[in-house]
């Protein structure tokens, strides 16, 4: 049979695929970051990028509008 392994991204790897990301455009929305398949691991991996990039002023995150999308 065929096996699948799932890789685990470290927080650092997607801080670096956001600052990427990022230098494409001007904003970029938060679940774009997440990605379509998203399971819980890859939720928290990216927050928690997210929230150490802004921590560091690398990054800013806001939303136009209670529960809207979120913008980076």
């Amino acid at each position: 049979g065929t096996v699948v392994t799932l890789r685990k991204v470290t927080v650092r790897e997607k801080i670096e695929w956001i600052e990427q990301l990022l230098l494409q455009g001007e904003q970029v929305p938060f679940h774009h970051v997440v990605g379509k398949k998203g399971g819980r691991v890859e939720i928290v991996v990216s927050l928690w990028a997210v929230l150490e990039m802004i921590k560091r002023g690398r990054l800013r995150a806001y939303q136009h509008e209670l529960f809207g999308e979120i913008y980076l």
